[in-house]
């Protein structure tokens, strides 16, 4: 385990200046609240009071940042009456849960070899490899609007009503293609006043790399550690051509805002920059 944690440490270390500079130049107020038309309706099962909605994209593309901003929001925020769609990617990293050992879920000498960071969240979940291809999600809200299904239906419809994609939600809350490909999984945060629910979007992934990387060389090896369940995966730009990270985010982006409880007319435009 001794590779692992100079990586740990340089989270944490990470995670500590970054929460810094947040503190010292970082407001809510920056913020400017972002509304659209509505669009069509989703079923809303489980939810409660309406609430404001706004929408941070990050410019970082490094892990630590953006984990760092995430994690700032969640601990920093009053979620009573708004709700945040934080929006990133990441340049080549893989990602493992808070409860996972990286030695058994991915191939760390390869890792070192080429470079790729490793990076433990604060969530749960399997491990997953991050590129410049996957969109990250994050809906951070009140405990008492915490909905795993409602955020995966909300991604799932505006993505499917925008290009007739076949994208559906399993019953481990996975997106899947035509019920057969994984494209997402899911992972989640709780206290008892706020949650965060975080997942990805496999747009367009180097698959190879995701391949290697999260092959680990120890076999037989064993572990209490949580395992990830490997599952077959397709990149969604195989079966759309027309997708781009600008046009996804901005149909997710756009149904997100519509349900909030002061709507108003208005198209979606990244609004604050971490870089």
């Amino acid at each position: 385990m001794s590779f692992c944690l100079p990586y740990l440490r340089l989270y944490r270390r990470h995670l500590s200046a970054y929460t810094d500079l947040c503190q010292r130049h970082f407001h809510l107020e920056q913020i400017r609240s972002l509304k659209v038309t509505p669009a069509l309706p989703l079923v809303r099962t489980a939810t409660t009071k309406a609430a404001k909605h706004e929408v941070i994209v990050s410019q970082s593309t490094c892990i630590f940042e953006n984990l760092s901003l995430e994690e700032w929001l969640f601990e920093n925020t009053d979620f009573e009456n708004t709700s945040y769609l934080l929006i990133w990617r990441n340049t080549e990293t893989v990602v493992i849960g808070r409860h996972q050992n990286a030695w058994i879920e991915a191939n760390v000498p390869l890792l070192e070899q080429k470079g790729v960071s490793i990076a433990r969240r604060n969530s749960g979940g399997g491990t997953v490899y991050h590129d410049l291809g996957n969109i990250n999600f994050c809906f951070l809200t009140s405990r008492e609007r915490y909905n795993r299904k409602w955020n995966l239906n909300l991604v799932t419809e505006a993505v499917n009503d925008q290009w007739m994609l076949n994208l559906s939600v399993n019953a481990r809350d996975n997106i899947m293609w035509n019920d057969m490909f994984k494209v997402s999984g899911t992972a989640a945060r709780l206290k008892s006043k706020c949650a965060y629910h975080h997942f990805t979007l496999l747009l367009d992934v180097n698959l190879n790399n995701l391949q290697s990387f999260l092959q680990s060389p120890l076999l037989g090896a064993s572990s209490r550690a949580t395992a990830s369940i490997p599952s077959s995966v397709i990149n969604l730009l195989d079966v759309e051509p027309q997708l781009t990270y600008d046009n996804v985010i901005q149909c997710v982006a756009q149904r997100f805002l519509s349900f909030s409880h002061n709507s108003q007319p208005q198209k979606f435009a990244p609004t604050i920059s971490f870089g």
